[in-house]
């Protein structure tokens, strides 16, 4: 069909000049088809071998001016071999300088049709996969959201804690009113730096240090902290609450008893921090799974990577620092 509209066309161009031809169902029509069916091949066999040698995502311009080249050149060539074939060979004619400029044009012209419908299809799929792509993006900022209010809450470390204080109310009035106390300065915590990006390390050491504190009152003074003072504590900056909420991910995966003090030591090394401890995972959870999780969180926010490595005794978790002049200059970049 389209090549019978393509020998229309040049149909009336000659008949309007030179009359050459005379009918419409002939082997000039027979030729335009099967020409046209060639150069759909040849198109289509070009557009083929450039998506698989390019993306076309990451270099566009390239890629249009790859395929549109190849694929105009190549048309030229297979009309100019069929003109001469068919007017030499055939008709007999030695002479087809006209013929041979409108076969070209009008094929040529058919050549950027058939691009511009390729790009266009390309262009849509990437407009496609980028909506998708932020569909996903906004799901996942959409659960970090629902999954920050329930950090917010924590109700285990609520109910925990409320637990403790039923316990000593009646046989230690101080300690319920520290375990209180704590629990205000957690819960004040997170609600003073909700909307920070970043704070101090040494911020985050102190609140981290109360953690402990209630936790030990949860579990009777069954968790050390081994946490020194970091000379680099104001320099370096890190995520509100993520170190706290590892460490309780740690508590969590891990048998705490009082028999043998369960000892959390971190250290700051390269522009982070090294957090270790003895390996005592519950049997029922995974700790490098949740931890793995967090870290797929923390990656999604912050472009860096936390690691975890564990053997039969030790655990350690690599967690990245931030430097406001480091941050600054990749936000610039």
């Amino acid at each position: 069909m389209y090549g019978s509209v393509i020998y229309i066309l040049i149909l009336l161009v000659f008949e309007n000049f030179n009359t050459v031809f005379k009918s419409f169902f002939n082997k000039e029509w027979l030729f335009t088809i099967i020409l046209t069916y060639l150069s759909s091949e040849v198109l289509h066999f070009i557009s083929a071998l450039v998506s698989k040698k390019l993306v076309f995502a990451g270099k566009i311009g390239k890629y249009i001016i790859i395929q549109l080249s190849s694929s105009i050149s190549s048309v030229i060539l297979l009309v100019y071999l069929a003109i001469h074939i068919y007017f030499t060979g055939i008709e007999g004619f030695s002479v087809y300088g006209t013929e041979l400029r409108v076969f070209e044009l009008f094929y040529v012209f058919s050549t950027i049709l058939y691009n511009l419908f390729i790009f266009s299809y390309l262009l849509l799929n990437e407009e496609n996969i980028i909506q998708i792509e932020q569909e996903i993006t906004y799901r996942k900022k959409n659960e970090y959201l629902i999954q920050a209010v329930q950090n917010e809450i924590d109700p285990e470390i609520l109910y925990a804690s409320m637990e403790s204080i039923l316990v000593n109310l009646h046989k230690n009035e101080n300690v319920a009113t520290d375990i209180i106390n704590s629990l205000s300065l957690v819960y004040r915590f997170r609600l003073e730096n909700k909307f920070n990006e970043l704070i101090a390390l040494n911020k985050e050491k102190e609140a981290l240090e109360n953690l402990i504190q209630l936790f030990n009152y949860i579990h009777s003074n069954s968790i050390e902290l081994q946490f020194p003072e970091v000379k680099e504590g104001e320099d370096f900056q890190i995520i509100p609450l993520w170190l706290q909420k590892i460490v309780i991910t740690v508590i969590r995966c891990n048998i705490i008893s009082p028999i043998d003090k369960f000892v959390i030591s971190i250290n700051f090394k390269e522009s982070g921090l090294i957090l270790q401890h003895m390996w005592r995972e519950k049997l029922l959870i995974s700790e490098k799974a949740e931890i793995e999780s967090i870290a797929g969180d923390f990656e999604f926010y912050t472009n860096r990577k936390m690691e975890i490595n564990h053997n039969s005794e030790i655990v350690v978790i690599t967690i990245p620092l931030f430097h406001p002049e480091h941050t600054q200059d990749e936000i610039l970049e």
